[in-house]
């Protein structure tokens, strides 16, 4: 809450996991220090009680909950003094709830729930007179809430918005709205308009417009979203707006003084966020005074509810190669990951061709095995940083046995675990960080710069030789048929056709010119989901392994793709899989720089689709002769590749390697 001259009251709070334990203990922002200086603590320990700024500089903290429940103690922080003061109790125990400081100085405090488990969530309000020191009852809502949002409109009234009626809350998420408007001394409740889609624990913020920006929250699945919207008071609708580039729940946001509104913080399903976000107003349409939009009626808004995607795509053909195998298990949208596959409008992504894992093996000397690619890595590094010339020298002077050595950006890619973040690598491996490991590929014929991959999400980078960068050492060979250029890609021989080319060693067949299109990932998806290329309709996305399979790294020349495909960009290709742990990217690869990296899924990329062979196509090469159908068990295990800054796409001429029948 605000307090004395622009500075700001932090009281209480959880002070253990799960909110096993509470604080009293309260600070108060000094904006003539610049810092927090320490104020009395509150008379009781207290979390999830909403504070609200008094007339004057006070503050009042009300109800809160305990390890133990919930109470209905309300507390006065006196500017002046720097201490509290008990004052009127509500009426019963409230945690969870809202409070609004009303233009006459009275504070509405609505809904929440009346235990810290949310077993009886409340639809009544209060209202608080300061001067008074009483509490009145202030009407009931058309359902109970909580997680809802209250915020206080130009004519004075209050929008409550979403939340839910019930535990578990993301059954009970509510699109609903109530308007609460003064009547004496008590005031009552209306219905108000509905939101564009169900939300709780989101964020309300009041623009200077006087129009109500909503933003993240989750949804009736408990998924959180990024979308948003802004509730227009004179037309009495809310109108979709721009998305946010993170989906967030229990996030703040404050508006600024620029008329920008700033989103930080908040969690999402795969992580917590450290991310902030800055919301412009510009653009948004003028809510006038005659309840028209700019000059129109309501009925020029156009319909409000969102795309109907149809029934969910049905995938055709077997899992992808297991040395392609990712370890995505999940399914995403634009504004929402980690979602049950398959998702309506959003077809043949990564995890949708289970399995999708490949074994980590760990051995009885702490070693861990790839059951696919064959090599043995160490199961734990020792934490410390290393340049690349000491990366190299401490892998060959391990006293363990074995020829150890630092791993090529291809073996080293092999690690990345798709479905984890932070770290990005299979639970296996002992005390992995989320950081860049070094390899022993240099980028391309610089002096300077050697290929790194970094286990936070599974970047693949070229950095600094003299950087400080963790190490994980490698044992054994990783056995790829002609794999490039110094055995540096993934790709077995390539064999083409009029229209495709085959990887016949990994049981895949590609696109040999993509159409030359840049789409959205969710336009991506769907354009190979329906490709109807030689009779086939089995073809997909590629995932991030599939993908980086056609690069190759040769250590003095610059990355590339096989120049056996027809007119490849420049640019970046999409991938089926999405960025685990940062909503609304997927991982595109750019083949003219070799970089592994996450795109915002609403950008524009191009689109390569692969499809895997059966069991009928794999004996067969577009060379003409016979291949022996792979082992899969043998299989090498799958590998991002990579390539330099400003490195030129070369052209050869190039045969496949066949046996003859």
């Amino acid at each position: 809450a605000v307090v004395g001259k622009d500075e700001l009251l932090v009281a209480g709070g959880c002070i253990a996991t799960g909110c096993g334990a509470t604080t009293a203990v309260a600070e108060r922002w000094s904006a003539t220090q610049g810092r927090f200086v320490a104020v009395a603590a509150m008379p009781r320990a207290r979390a999830n009680a909403p504070a609200t700024a008094l007339p004057g500089g006070d503050a009042l903290v009300i109800g809160g909950c305990d390890e133990k429940g919930c109470f209905a103690d309300v507390s006065r922080f006196r500017a002046a003094s720097n201490d509290w003061v008990n004052v009127a109790p509500l009426s019963g125990p409230r945690g969870y709830a809202t409070a609004t400081t009303l233009a006459d100085g009275t504070v509405l405090v609505i809904g929440g729930c009346a235990d810290n488990a949310c077993a009886t969530v409340l639809g009544g309000g209060e209202r608080y007179d300061p001067v008074k020191d009483v509490w009145l009852p202030a009407g009931a809502m058309s359902t109970p809430r909580a997680g809802h949002t209250a915020s206080l409109l130009d004519d004075g009234s209050v929008l409550v918005a979403g939340g839910c009626s019930a535990q578990p809350c993301g059954a009970a998420a509510l699109d609903s709205t109530d308007l609460w408007q003064a009547s004496g001394a008590r005031g009552g409740f209306q219905s108000g308009a509905s939101m564009n889609a169900p939300r709780h624990h989101h964020t309300a913020t009041r623009m200077p417009s006087g129009e109500i920006l909503i933003a993240g929250g989750a949804d009736g699945t408990d998924v959180t979203r990024a979308a948003s919207e802004v509730y227009l008071p004179h037309a009495g609708r809310f109108l979709p707006t721009a998305r946010m580039a993170m989906s967030r729940a229990y996030h703040i946001a404050v508006g600024l003084a620029s008329g920008d509104v700033l989103v930080g913080g908040g969690c999402n399903p795969a992580t917590c966020l450290p991310w902030a976000e800055v919301f412009s107003p510009q653009g948004l349409p003028s809510d006038n005074s005659d309840g028209g939009l700019d000059g129109g009626e309501l009925a020029d808004l156009g319909p409000m509810t969102p795309p109907d995607w149809g029934a969910p795509f049905t995938v055709s053909g077997g899992p992808h190669p297991k040395l392609f195998r990712t370890g995505a298990v999940a399914c995403s949208t634009d504004d929402a990951q980690d979602l049950p596959c398959p998702v309506p409008g959003w077809p043949a992504q990564d995890a949708e061709y289970a399995p999708d894992s490949r074994p980590m093996l760990p051995q009885t000397d702490g070693t861990v095995k790839d059951g696919v690619t064959g090599l043995v890595w160490q199961g734990g590094d020792d934490g410390k940083s290393y340049t690349n010339a000491d990366a190299m020298l401490h892998c060959s002077n391990l006293s363990s046995p074995g020829d150890w050595r630092l791993p090529s950006v291809v073996e080293l890619m092999t690690l990345v675990h798709y479905g984890n973040s932070n770290p990005s690598i299979d639970q296996a491996f002992a005390a992995a960080m989320p950081t860049n490991y070094w390899t022993a590929s240099p980028a391309g014929d610089s002096q300077l710069l050697a290929w790194t991959v970094k286990f936070d999400a599974g970047e693949v980078v070229p950095l600094l030789k003299d950087s400080p960068l963790a190490v994980r050492c490698v044992r054994g060979k990783l056995a790829i048929a002609d794999a490039g250029p110094d055995h540096l890609r993934l790709a077995g021989p390539l064999t083409a056709t009029t229209n495709t080319v085959r990887d016949v060693a990994n049981s895949l067949e590609w696109q040999r010119r993509d159409d030359a299109q840049k789409r959205t990932w969710q336009g991506s998806l769907d354009y190979c989901a329906r490709l109807d290329l030689d009779g086939h309709h089995d073809w997909h996305l590629p995932n991030v392994y599939e993908q980086l399979s056609l690069v190759e790294f040769a250590s003095a020349a610059p990355v590339r793709i096989d120049p056996i495909f027809d007119a490849p960009h420049g640019d970046i290709y999409w991938t089926s899989t999405f960025n685990e742990g940062v909503p609304t990217l997927s991982w595109g690869i750019t083949f003219n720089l070799g970089v592994v990296d996450g795109v915002t899924i609403t950008g524009g990329g191009y689109a390569r689709c692969v499809r895997h062979l059966q069991p009928a196509d794999v004996t067969g090469s577009g060379c003409g002769c016979r291949v022996a159908a792979p082992d899969e068990d043998a299989r090498p295990s799958l590998l991002l590749a990579l390539s330099l800054v400003g490195a030129v796409l070369l052209r050869r001429r190039g045969a496949a390697s066949c046996r003859r029948r």
